[in-house]
């Protein structure tokens, strides 16, 4: 799979669904207020379906009103569930290879995002303590795909 280029203004989940899915007629911030809307209409039924992801990611009130509700401002896992149902596909995350990571097969109606980090894996483990942290997403496409759909662009060297 080829990791695309999106704009790295802080809508980068919303950017990389645009590309992978253009026909789909929203904009990122388009697609970020449909997200707020279908999380606060329908909050216990994302908890009842999803009870083993509220340990690991804010308390939703909390991080709609400090963080999602805002434009450019960056994503979690609310919005990935929440993208899956507004989209009708599943959503793929997947991380970089970093030391003995494995690839897995893909499934149909599948949109396979990347998440990434706009610095060099050296520069952010040094200032996380040795890990490595995410904080971006690029869309991901298949290599056969990208000749005819998509043009790649390469990062500048830092």
């Amino acid at each position: 799979m080829e990791p695309l280029i999106t704009n790295l203004d802080g809508n980068c989940l919303y950017n990389a669904i645009t590309v992978l899915m253009p026909n789909f007629e929203a904009s990122p911030i388009k697609l970020r207020v449909r997200a707020n809307v279908e999380l606060a209409v329908k909050l216990k039924d994302y908890q009842q379906t999803y009870p083993h992801c509220t340990d690991f990611i804010d308390p939703f009130p909390q991080y709609q009103r400090t963080e999602m509700i805002y434009d450019k401002n960056y994503s979690t896992l609310w919005e990935i569930l929440v993208l899956c149902n507004i989209l009708q596909c599943s959503i793929r995350s997947v991380y970089p290879k970093i030391k003995e990571d494995a690839d897995d097969a893909g499934i149909q109606h599948q949109q396979s995002l990347m998440w990434t980090h706009t610095a060099e894996e050296d520069t952010v483990r040094a200032v996380n303590y040795g890990m490595w942290v995410p904080n971006h997403f690029v869309p991901l496409v298949y290599h056969y795909d990208t000749k005819s759909l998509f043009k790649i662009e390469q990062h500048p060297p830092p």
